[in-house]
């Protein structure tokens, strides 16, 4: 079974304001953030997030007037041990997968750290990753704070 998560990508005006108009809207639905990032341009921003309703929240803020796409990502769950993340990056290396973006996740009830990111090839990453023993998450609902 294949474990990639869906990812929202909402495009921002890099304008003050904006990216609030797009929580607002995710709080006003009662949807739940497990992580995000933001990257700006010039212009516009790209807010990624994980939520526990990409799908709603696509058809939401589509109506509003923003541009958005859905798309997959892996989540990982790193060690305490220093170099955990080296560890990962250096498997996607030694196996030619190129890391096109990553970012944290947030509300673990064990302290670990999650790592979210895309690949050009999320299938390969996966397999890969799950042969040298890293956990890769099925549903960031497994991450929640109790």
């Amino acid at each position: 079974a294949r474990s990639m998560l869906n990812q929202l990508a909402v495009f921002v005006e890099n304008q003050p304001g904006k990216l609030k108009e797009v929580t607002s809207w995710v709080r006003e639905q009662n949807v739940e953030f497990y992580a995000f990032v933001c990257f700006d341009n010039p212009e516009f921003g790209i807010f990624r997030f994980i939520c526990d309703d990409p799908d709603k929240m696509k058809r939401i803020l589509t109506s509003k007037g923003f541009v958005t796409k859905v798309g997959q990502v892996l989540a990982v769950t790193l060690t305490r041990e220093l170099g955990g993340f080296d560890g990962l990056l250096g498997v996607l290396a030694e196996y030619d997968l190129n890391l096109n973006y990553t970012y944290p996740s947030f509300l673990r009830k064990d302290g670990l750290p999650v790592v979210i990111f895309n690949t050009d090839d999320l299938e390969k990453s996966e397999d890969v990753l799950r042969e040298r023993g890293f956990q890769v998450i099925e549903h960031m609902s497994e991450c929640e704070c109790e």
